[in-house]
């Protein structure tokens, strides 16, 4: 894939972690009365950490690990429904939150290129027959500043990583 943008790159990568922490915490939700089962969690942070630590590399697919912090209950089963829909609630609403960045990102992307100012705008050439409409308004201007200058860094900075 070619790259369109930095950090439309981490928002993706950001949600496809999110989306495999979802398919760890549904696995465990689904083994709820399975004994022996021990609870697994994804970490989520390192594995984004990771990600934008090393962006030339071919990113690894992260592993679910047993939980230690999950008690087990007499049948050897560490899962805790109540703890474990509140992560899914919880995982949930980050994936919809970056998923409307990403959306307003790549708007951002599309709209740029048509951000240039016009050829045909400023005081009439001879023999032109348009009135002048004056140079363009100061807020359509294209500038040089970044769209996102704290480009994907901003993801681990903002508290996104737990």
């Amino acid at each position: 894939m070619l790259p369109i943008d930095r950090t439309v790159e981490g928002l993706a990568g950001a949600l496809s972690l999110l989306q495999r922490r979802h398919e760890v915490l549904v696995s465990n939700v689904a083994n709820l009365e399975t004994p022996g089962y021990r609870a697994r969690e994804l970490d989520f942070g390192a594995a984004l950490k990771e990600a934008f630590a090393s962006p030339e590399r071919a990113p690894t697919a992260p592993t679910a690990r047993i939980d230690p912090t999950a008690p087990a209950r007499a049948d050897g089963n560490s899962v805790d429904l109540d703890l474990q829909m509140a992560k899914l609630g919880q995982n949930g609403g980050r994936y919809t939150a970056l998923a409307k960045i990403m959306g307003m990102r790549l708007a951002l992307l599309r709209l740029a290129p048509t951000a240039q100012e016009p050829e045909n705008v400023g005081p009439p050439t001879s023999g032109s027959t348009r009135p002048s409409r004056g140079p363009m308004p100061s807020r359509i201007r294209r500038t040089s500043a970044p769209i996102c200058p704290a480009g994907s860094s901003a993801l681990i900075a903002s508290g996104w990583v737990a």
